[in-house]
């Protein structure tokens, strides 16, 4: 079965990951020894220090491909790889034309990090809404575990994917005792439908295999199952 990481920051000198080529390459050849057959390449789009505008979308995504086009020259490997962002999303993305470049490979899926001092209130979930309805794509909720209100609430996760988010937990977080145990009840419970290893170095991240061993170990036989299929929309398999 498919094994899908959908949120790294492998890149090369594109943000606070891998720092050069090198790195980038040892840290895919890492995850593909733990197993990860398709990863999406997410560096962070930030848009908490002015207003956003499409001519810097188009400068992000440029350079993006510049690293990626570095890497699949070097990269001997098979993972497959697409590209993506995570998007620090805040009411300065609003004015942008085309978010297209933004989303996971050829999906509308987009891996979404909130402020993290985020409640999920009135103001950030019409933000969340406006991803949804204005722009046509569905939010990834990067990393929920980091959100203690998600945590606390069951109620309100619950209410955010029936709106239309999707949610993503990091495989680290899945092997902590406590928070461990709730996200597995969320995996069962069908609250998350990805994984990912933030991966930024080795020394961050970089632990597909010990996250997959707990979701084996402890979750529902449906879980892998559910985890594969989403991650077959998302790379459009």
């Amino acid at each position: 079965m498919n094994k899908y990481d959908i949120h790294t920051h492998i890149l090369p000198s594109i943000d606070d990951g891998s720092q050069d080529i090198d790195i980038s390459i040892v840290l895919l050849n890492e995850l593909e020894g733990q197993g990860v057959t398709h990863l999406a390449l997410t560096p962070h789009f930030y848009t908490q220090y002015s207003v956003v505008t499409d001519c810097e979308v188009k400068e992000f995504a440029s350079k993006r491909q510049n690293a990626y086009n570095l890497v699949k020259s070097e990269y001997r490997g098979s993972i497959r790889l697409i590209l993506g962002c995570e998007l620090h999303l805040t009411q300065n993305l609003m004015g942008i034309d085309d978010i297209t470049p933004l989303c996971c490979g050829n999906s509308r899926y987009m891996l979404t990090e909130m402020p993290y001092n985020c409640t999920f209130k009135s103001d950030d979930i019409k933000l969340l809404e406006a991803l949804i309805n204005k722009y046509g794509v569905t939010p990834i909720l990067a990393h929920i575990e980091r959100y203690s209100v998600l945590l606390k609430d069951r109620q309100l996760p619950e209410k955010i994917i029936s709106m239309g988010c999707m949610a993503q937990v990091n495989t680290e977080s899945l092997c902590k005792m406590l928070v461990g145990q709730r996200l597995i009840k969320y995996l069962n419970s069908g609250l998350v439908q990805f994984i990912g290893t933030d991966t930024h170095s080795t020394v961050r991240g970089c632990d597909f295999a010990k996250g997959y061993r707990v979701i084996s170990k402890k979750c529902k036989p449906n879980v892998i199952e559910n985890l594969s299929n989403y991650g077959k929309k998302l790379f459009g398999l």
